[in-house]
């Protein structure tokens, strides 16, 4: 029997899923059918980030900053963190694929702790805006490099024509330096938000 708590933490999370889906024009034509939601990722994450925001502050205020819990409990959830890899492949067309990070357990210094991937060398960040409507046409990645969504939506569209759809909390890893390369546009009618990691030496730090 599911207590009234975790019945509340449901409702509350569908309102603000239902509030961010108005203002930004999301698809939720899902939400009735549980099938059908899960089918929709756009609609899933949105709502996944939202319910988990919930939990989190609730949840937060009941726990001392001595919880503990089991290491391999996290390490076996199914929402192992993955990232969107675009990739060159020997037809010269780029590529989609998801790849699961490769975690393991950490301490640092101040005590935090969990799972996390190993650590990578970066030569730069960069915080960036392109507005809606923005379309960047067939191009290869200039350099290998993280690309964090913030906020917004994009679209990537391959050679191979496959498309994906990013939104706030996608990692993609830009890698097809060869080749026809992909296609970038934001969709919806949001400043698209992001963070660029250049991961090797270049020459352009513009």
């Amino acid at each position: 029997t599911r207590s009234f708590s975790s019945t509340k933490i449901e409702m509350v999370s569908i309102v603000y899923f239902l509030l961010f889906c108005l203002s930004s024009h999301v698809c939720f034509k899902s939400i009735l059918s549980t099938h059908a939601f899960q089918r929709c990722s756009t609609c899933k994450s949105v709502y996944t980030v939202h319910r988990k925001a919930i939990i989190f502050r609730m949840e937060t205020q009941k726990e001392s900053s001595n919880s503990t819990y089991n290491i391999d409990e996290l390490r076996n959830q199914d929402e192992v963190p993955k990232i969107i890899r675009i990739y060159s492949g020997d037809d010269g067309q780029s590529h989609l694929e998801r790849v699961p990070l490769k975690m393991s357990p950490f301490v640092d210094k101040e005590g935090a702790n969990g799972l996390a991937s190993p650590l990578e060398k970066c030569r730069g960040v960069s915080f960036r805006v392109s507005p809606p409507g923005y379309k960047l046409s067939w191009h290869c990645a200039p350099r290998r490099q993280y690309v964090i969504q913030m906020e917004g939506y994009i679209e990537i569209e391959c050679g191979d024509g496959n498309k994906i759809v990013a939104g706030p909390g996608d990692v993609l890893l830009a890698e097809d330096f060869t080749g026809q390369g992909h296609t970038t546009k934001v969709v919806g009618n949001q400043n698209r938000v992001y963070v660029v990691v250049r991961l090797e030496e270049d020459d352009d730090m513009k």
